[in-house]
């Protein structure tokens, strides 16, 4: 049985194949094995590295996490970002600071 979303797209797709196609990719990325799946926050932030202007993109929860961090610190977020910058072993800044979150959350457990 289609949902009435699919069921739309399909009647609007004769009239306009565009919009059809817009809120077929919609459907699909919110459609989870059945269920709604909840879209996560992602946030673009520019940042300056070594006087460079660099965009990372990351969920609302780990921007939160990472200034609390560098609160924790006594630095700004732009002087963690950069230091995480600096040391980093993977070529994705944005995985390089999630892994940093974890690890940080990590020890504070031990």
């Amino acid at each position: 049985m289609l949902s009435g979303r699919a069921l739309h797209a399909l009647v609007r797709f004769r009239q306009c194949p565009e919009l059809a196609r817009e809120i077929s990719a919609i459907d699909e990325v919110r459609s989870v094995r059945g269920r709604e799946a909840v879209k996560p926050s992602v946030l673009k932030r520019s940042i300056v590295i070594a006087g460079h202007k660099t965009s990372v993109s990351l969920e609302a929860e780990f921007w939160n996490s990472l200034k609390e961090i560098a609160r924790e610190r006594g630095m700004t977020l732009q002087e963690l970002v950069a230091a995480i910058d600096g040391n980093r072993q993977h070529a994705n800044l944005s995985s390089a600071i999630r892994l940093f979150v974890l690890g940080a959350y990590r020890d504070q457990r031990r």
